[in-house]
């Protein structure tokens, strides 16, 4: 009976860390996809692998072996590599535009590339009575 207690606690453990790493992801997710600065895109993109690196250690320790955790080290490493090289784009996409527009990385294309222009999603009107108008405004 006690091996029995032992499994349901190493699986709700398990579906716990599996489902906080995917809320996190999906936070990420929503961030990157939802915004245009380029600052807040790249950190959603951090938070998304921060929400993988949760559910890789979660079936780490379910299954009792070290190896997720070395790829988490491996994942951080990767997410260093990303914020270096984002570090880099940022400065150079605002040294020429002069502000953190995704749009404006149309001006870091090669020159043989022809320039596509980003449409600006038109707003609707929302209704005062609904939750969500008062977050969704502008």
């Amino acid at each position: 009976m006690g091996t029995t207690v032992l499994f349901a606690s190493t699986l709700a453990l398990l579906q716990d860390g599996l489902l906080a790493g995917s809320i996190i992801f999906c936070l990420g997710l929503i961030g990157a996809l939802s915004r245009r600065n380029l600052i807040v895109i790249i950190l959603s993109v951090g938070v998304m692998i921060q929400g993988i690196a949760v559910n890789v250690v979660s079936w780490s320790r379910y299954h009792g072996d070290a190896g997720g955790l070395i790829l988490v080290a491996f994942i951080f490493v990767a997410a260093i590599c990303k914020a270096i090289l984002a570090s880099v784009l940022i400065k150079q996409a605002f040294d020429r535009a002069g502000n953190l527009d995704s749009a404006n990385w149309q001006t870091i294309r090669e020159a043989t590339i022809n320039r596509t222009v980003d449409h600006e999603i038109p707003l609707r009107e929302i209704s005062k009575d609904t939750f969500l108008s008062q977050f969704i405004r502008r």
